[in-house]
């Protein structure tokens, strides 16, 4: 996708840009302060989650690799936020100090598929938030912002995208890939951070998956896109 739209049911497909920052921000904020049920259990307010939406909005922007999708009153309405692999968002937990356990959990998810690999940049995608405005949720606009972004990746040049969910609605897009494989499950309810466990009550998992995202691409071609150690 380049900066030309994609018209996708009634909505509009961009490559997000500077001129939907501040749109994206305002979305981003309320889907997770209000709805993600992550954030919402550690009672993480709007002001205190603010400083890590800017930062990953200013680097997505920058990354040319996430999409938007706009109604007919050209107002955002989801978006999809994706980077390389090889160039993940470095968070500064100095600035958001409550998002400790957010970040935490998504270490230990990820962990047995990032340690000891070394990514060829342009090869593995990484697809890491999406929102939805509360207004435009159950009409299957999630699906199609999700696709298009995995699509745009995919014109890009990538292979395959590492994504992450945080609840079992969102994990349903991978059956919409044909490569799909899941690779972790972390439990909130016993996960423990300094013998705390911030997710204490919490029901579901966090889980973690690869989608081949390109054509014909197989499972196996994911060995090419990574060096290891003992190669």
């Amino acid at each position: 996708m380049s900066k030309s739209t994609t018209v996708q049911t009634g909505y509009t497909v961009q490559t997000l840009g500077r001129e939907h920052m501040q749109a994206v921000a305002d979305l981003f904020i309320k889907t997770f302060c209000d709805s993600e049920p992550v954030t919402k259990h550690l009672g993480i307010q709007h002001h205190e989650y603010e400083p890590f939406v800017l930062s990953v909005i200013q680097k997505a922007v920058k990354d040319g690799l996430s999409v938007v999708a706009l109604d007919e009153n050209n107002n955002v309405v989801a978006c999809v936020i994706s980077e390389d692999i090889t160039d993940s968002f470095k968070p500064n937990l100095a600035q958001y100090p409550k998002m400790k356990p957010i970040f935490a959990i998504i270490e230990k998810l990820s962990s047995a598929f990032l340690n000891d690999k070394t990514f060829k940049k342009g090869k593995v995608a990484h697809s890491w938030i999406a929102m939805v405005d509360q207004s435009c949720r159950g009409k299957g606009l999630s699906t199609k912002i999700d696709l298009a972004a995995t699509n745009h990746c995919a014109k890009k040049g990538f292979d395959f995208t590492y994504a992450e969910f945080t609840n079992d609605i969102s994990e349903n897009i991978t059956h919409h890939y044909s490569v799909s494989k899941k690779l972790n499950e972390v439990t909130y309810d016993s996960f423990t951070l300094q013998g705390l466990t911030p997710f204490k009550g919490l029901e579901g998992a966090a889980t973690s998956y690869i989608l081949g995202i390109k054509p014909n691409v197989k499972l196996e071609d994911l060995k090419g896109c990574y060096t290891t150690k003992n190669s």
